[in-house]
């Protein structure tokens, strides 16, 4: 099918131990899938291998049918975008960094994503597109950072998003408005979130659980939740966790909002939120369209 997937998947660094061990998963080409493990589990190296960055694997990692280390990079840039935590910015305007993503944006589909990542308000504040990001960030907090990456992965505008642990790095407040703005991206796209939490599953058609390298259970948020103890027991606690928070009000000062931003993540990581609002760019290529083989 036209579709991203892996089938008994296997990685190694070393060519000795195995850090992905006959990992079978499949991405839907609209909805949302979710990889839950724990730190050191492989999230990150299955992303790179999803995302075509590591191409060393045994196993089969199919794009529209195709082997994804057959396919040339420039086609699997238009299919696939990666994020993570260690995604640059330029030293430059918010405007040149967003045309990273698509060099013919317009400035109302800039606005656009900025919205939905919710960092409009802030970006209004500190002079609209023209604010400029000093070497390093340092003037912008780590959320913001973070959602200003992720707001140029929409725009890139691909069918298929790689979220790699980010959202485990942005403060509640935040995540809730960029998991709307995933929810919505997902009723036209496949949006694949890696991260250390179930209740930032809790919207993706599936949930793949990884420990160790291999995939030890699978299912909706709610089978899960119904089936799998340890799953539910560790969602449970995050939600205890969060309840126990302060509400948290939005800063204009980056350093003052980076005091939220930098919490404790254990503290401060469930999701609950309404029905998704807001533009989503729908274009791009279509699925098995120009996947075009050997590099």
């Amino acid at each position: 099918g036209d579709h991203l997937s892996a089938n008994r998947l296997a990685y190694s660094y070393d060519g000795e131990k195995f850090v992905l061990k006959s990992v079978t998963i499949d991405v839907p080409a609209v909805g949302l899938t979710a990889v839950v493990g724990v730190e050191g589990s492989g999230k990150s190296t299955l992303a790179g291998v999803l995302a075509g960055h590591l191409r060393d694997y045994r196993g089969n990692v199919l794009l529209g049918g195709k082997q994804l280390r057959d396919v040339l990079r420039t086609s699997r840039l238009r299919y696939i975008t990666y994020v993570g935590i260690d995604s640059e910015l330029l030293s430059s305007t918010v405007r040149e960094n967003l045309l990273m993503g698509d060099p013919a944006a317009t400035e109302g589909e800039m606005w656009s994503v900025l919205s939905a990542v919710g960092l409009d308000s802030e970006c209004r504040r500190r002079g609209g597109l023209d604010f400029e990001l000093v070497a390093g960030g340092t003037n912008v907090s780590r959320s913001e950072r973070l959602r200003l990456a992720l707001a140029r992965a929409v725009l890139h505008n691909t069918p298929i998003i790689i979220i790699d642990g980010l959202m485990d790095e942005i403060n509640p407040v935040d995540q809730r408005k960029a998991m709307l703005a995933l929810r919505g991206i997902a009723r036209f796209k496949a949006v694949v979130v890696l991260t250390r939490y179930p209740v930032q599953a809790q919207f993706a058609k599936v949930v793949y659980l990884l420990s160790e390298g291999a995939i030890i259970a699978s299912g909706s948020h709610e089978e899960l939740m119904a089936s799998y103890e340890p799953y539910r027991s560790a969602c449970e606690q995050q939600e205890r966790l969060l309840a126990l928070e302060p509400p948290q009000s939005e800063a204009v000062d980056g350093a003052e909002h980076d005091a939220a931003g930098d919490q404790d993540p254990d503290a401060t990581n469930v999701l609950v939120m309404p029905h998704p609002e807001g533009v989503v760019r729908t274009g791009g290529p279509r699925w098995g369209e120009g996947v075009e083989g050997h590099e």
